[in-house]
């Protein structure tokens, strides 16, 4: 058994067992698609030295065992506040499955 959630390379997320939901093998626990979306605030802040102040997640659809490509931006960057969006579609799929947004301060 892995001793990690995702195995990364570049900004392609590729998930394991730990990923799982107990609702279905084929599907992914809303959770670890959450810490991706935190992780990547995280990275977002240290670039600002800013804080995380507000994270929000939309899961528009049930996220498969399938790698995941992660893409994120500032909408804003300024010295005391900064936003950031953030989506996860699969790997060679144009369909977004899971957005995030985040208010760094």
């Amino acid at each position: 058994m892995s001793d990690h959630i995702y195995e990364r390379q570049d900004n392609t997320y590729t998930p394991s067992e730990w990923a799982g939901s107990p609702w279905s093998v084929e599907n992914q626990h809303g959770g670890p698609v959450n810490a991706l979306f935190a992780r990547t605030a995280e990275e977002a802040a240290t670039q600002t030295g800013l804080q995380v102040t507000r994270l929000t997640v939309d899961l528009f659809r049930a996220v498969p065992m399938l790698p995941l490509d992660l893409a994120w931006r500032f909408v804003r960057r300024g010295r005391r506040i900064a936003a950031i969006e953030a989506e996860l579609r699969l790997t060679g799929q144009d369909e977004c499955i899971s957005r995030a947004s985040a208010v760094l301060l």
